[in-house]
Parts: C-alpha cells; structure tokens; sequence
C-alpha cells in the first residue's frame, strides 16, 4: 500500500513540475504539442481520419437535434417564422417539380414582408395558404412569371378541405377579382372562370364563415396548389 501511495505522489510531483514548466514558457510547449500531433496524425492517419469523421457526425447530429427543437419552438409561437416558412416551401417545392432553380429571394417575389402578409391574408384558425392562380398556370423557368404566381395578390386564406377540393383548378370570379391583373396568367380571361365552385355556398368559401379572425392557423405543405 505504502508503495502505490509513493507512486502516486511521485506522478503527482512529476505533474506539478511539468505544469510549472508550461506556465513559465508557454510558448515551448505550445510548439512541441504541435510537433507531438503532426507526428501522432501522420504515424496514424486513418485513425485521425475515423475520429475526425466521427466527431463532425456528433456535432451535425447535436446541430440537426438543436434545429429541430428551435423550429418546433418559433412554430408555435411566431406567425411570422411560419409564413416564411410556409411561402418558401411552397416555392421550392413548385420549383423541383418544374426542374427549375431558384434565382430570387421567396419574399423579393411576394412583394411584401411577412407581417403584412399576415395582414393581407387574415387568415382564421385552421386557414392554409393557397395560391389563388394555381404554380401549373405559369411557365416557372421565367423570373417574370415567378413573380406573378408568387405575388401577395394572388394569395388566400382557405380551410385544408377547400384547398384540396380547389387544388389547380381555375379560381371563381370573385377570387381571381382579389389578383393583380397584371399577375394573372398569360392567356386566362374572365369568361373561363367559374362563378361558383358546385356546393359551395359562395364564390369565395365552401361554407358560410365569419369574416372575424380567430387566434390561430394552420400551416400545411400538402397544398395540392403549390
């Protein structure tokens, strides 16, 4: 027992004296650790390669898990993160399909921020996003063209079941009446849009709402639309 207690304090020593050491000419040992990993790293590359690899994957986990938590946490609580997140989605999503690459910012073609988005929208509680003119109707490889589905104009507030019935169909007449004119797809004119979507009960909702907003919305990425 008297043995092993002397080695310990004989390393316990030995350690003292080496910090001592650093502290006094920090510098020096500085260089001769550089010197200790360039050896160890080129005696033993696949092992530096494997726990370099090995590391970056634990830190891309922790940075996905962390990503994750914050987007649950602003979705509950910022309208604005949402819509953003929201348009971009809907923007993407349009262009894969399309084979089309995004040259322009999401909200350089809505033409507005998103808190006067929100206003606009006025969405109520369970209301998605749809795009009044549906992405199929526009030649999206055109910039041009891109700016006109994506413009606030052509935008709306509906309930997940309107929006799956609406899908890319034509709008009504008093829906296609709330776009820009100058956003209206080439070639589509009034005479080819419907007055009323059969069984709904006006030209806007399929069911009588009130226009009031409610505290909420829903945000979903199975707009058949976009």
């Amino acid at each position: 027992m008297t043995r092993v207690v002397g080695k310990v304090l004989t390393k316990a020593k030995q350690r003292d004296r080496i910090n001592a050491k650093r502290k006094a000419d920090p510098k020096k040992y500085q260089k001769l650790n550089q010197k200790a990993q360039a050896k160890f790293y080129k005696d033993h590359p696949k092992k530096v390669l494997a726990w370099n690899k090995e590391q970056r994957l634990m830190k891309y986990d922790r940075f996905l898990e962390q990503t994750r938590t914050r987007r649950k946490e602003r979705r509950l609580t910022d309208q604005e993160y949402v819509i953003k997140d929201c348009m971009r989605a809907r923007l993407r999503s349009a262009l894969l399909r399309k084979g089309v690459d995004k040259t322009i910012s999401t909200f350089t073609l809505v033409g507005c921020s998103a808190s006067s988005l929100l206003q606009h929208l006025n969405l109520s509680d369970g209301d998605e996003v749809d795009h009044i003119f549906a992405f199929e109707l526009y030649r999206l490889q055109d910039e041009d063209q891109q700016r006109k589905v994506g413009q606030y104009s052509n935008l709306q507030g509906l309930t997940p079941r309107e929006n799956n019935y609406k899908a890319a169909k034509l709008p009504t007449k008093a829906m296609a009446a709330k776009v820009d004119p100058a956003c209206w797809p080439d070639g589509i004119t009034v005479d080819m849009l419907p007055d009323i979507y059969p069984g709904w009960a006006t030209p806007l909702r399929m069911h009588a709402r009130s226009d009031a907003p409610l505290p909420g919305w829903v945000d979903s990425d199975a707009d058949s639309d976009a």
